[in-house]
């Protein structure tokens, strides 16, 4: 089973100096019943800064997941670390047709210059009918593009080729 996450909006053109929010938005290939996440947020911290988190689904889960009240260290490391858990008797139904925005995140633009800002290391930890705890979701993550950079799609994370076979073809 599949967990999609990705940036609303997809992308963002911020001035100088300007803040901008985000959410996350995680969609199941199938229904399910979500009882604890966690993912990294990674930036730039040349380029934004943060500036606050929400959580939306459940709640942050206690000193493991940032709160904006740590935003010192997360301006320092570049990324926002987000833990959250419902614990609630029925955990968050998050639909397939729908999926659910998990939290949300306030950045400031430090220049008007293109940046990427990704998804990193995420596990959700779901609860199957018979009660049992079902936590081997294949994470599939886009990235935010703020000012035009990089892409919306998933990053390139290992590429090896020497070219030495390739003919040059000069004239």
């Amino acid at each position: 089973e599949t967990m999609n996450l990705s940036f609303t909006p997809a992308t963002a053109t911020v001035a100088a100096n300007a803040d901008f929010t985000v959410n996350i938005l995680a969609k199941p290939s199938i229904n399910t019943v979500l009882r604890g996440y966690k993912t990294n947020v990674n930036f730039d911290k040349t380029k934004l800064a943060f500036k606050s988190i929400q959580y939306k689904v459940g709640i942050d889960s206690a000193d493991l997941g940032n709160e904006t009240a740590d935003f010192n260290s997360i301006n320092s490391s570049g990324i926002v670390y987000i833990v959250g858990e419902d614990t609630t008797a029925t955990g968050s139904v998050l639909t397939a047709a729908n999926g659910a925005e998990i939290a949300s995140i306030t950045f400031t633009a430090l220049v008007a210059t293109a940046t990427t800002v990704t998804i990193t290391d995420s596990s959700f930890y779901s609860v199957n009918a018979d009660g049992s705890l079902f936590d081997t979701w294949t994470i599939a993550a886009q990235n935010l593009s703020v000012n035009g950079g990089g892409s919306s799609g998933g990053t390139c994370t290992s590429f090896a080729d020497d070219f030495s076979g390739t003919a040059k073809g000069f004239d």
